[in-house]
């Protein structure tokens, strides 16, 4: 009976090690994807024609929609700006998921540091989720700033990605913070005996 135990465990970690080694490396490359694409909207702040080749005909920000060629270049800079800063907080969230796989992949399950990563894991998708609220009018606003009163726009939406990752990022977080306690507690005990 308890080889039977020792076995099914022994299948139980071998399976957490390949998810985790197999998830870590996924997030390592969609991590350089994301660099890859943050550098091409780097390249267009610096050089804003760039930005006409990225973006072939109309930037669209929520319902706002404008031809490239029509912003003028402190504008698309800025939009850019905004952009790039989507794809840096994108980046250290993708970070943070690949280090707690990372983690796992290790066996450290309740090691601080791999607690440490999953609430920093759930700040990190809290942060997209109220960026991606305030991208939208901010960017909107943005997009038109420069035209006259009247066609100047601010556009305010909420939908489910917003909601869904400010929800998931509070719900790591509290789990990271059951599991420290969890720690603690099985610390505790191993004290006791």
């Amino acid at each position: 009976m308890q080889e039977q135990v020792q076995l099914e465990r022994a299948q139980r970690l071998r399976r957490i090690h390949a998810l985790s080694q197999v998830m870590k490396w996924f997030a390592t490359v969609v991590i350089i994807l994301f660099a890859v694409i943050a550098g091409i909207v780097a390249a267009a702040m610096f050089v804003p024609l760039a930005m006409e080749f990225v973006f072939t005909e109309a930037l669209d920000i929520g319902d706002v929609s404008r031809e490239i060629a029509d912003i003028p270049v402190v504008q698309r800079i800025a939009l850019a700006l905004l952009i790039f800063l989507a794809f840096i907080i994108l980046i250290i969230a993708t970070w943070q998921i690949r280090e707690v796989f990372s983690h796992f992949q290790r066996r450290e399950f309740f090691a601080a540091q791999t607690l440490s990563r999953v609430i920093s894991l759930g700040r990190w998708l809290v942060i997209l989720g109220l960026y991606d609220f305030l991208s939208d009018p901010i960017g909107s606003l943005l997009l038109t700033i420069d035209l006259p009163a009247g066609q100047k726009e601010v556009e305010v939406s909420i939908d489910g990605g917003e909601i869904y990752f400010i929800i998931f990022g509070c719900m790591m977080i509290l789990f990271g913070w059951i599991m420290r306690e969890a720690a603690s507690i099985e610390e505790e005990n191993r004290q006791f005996i």
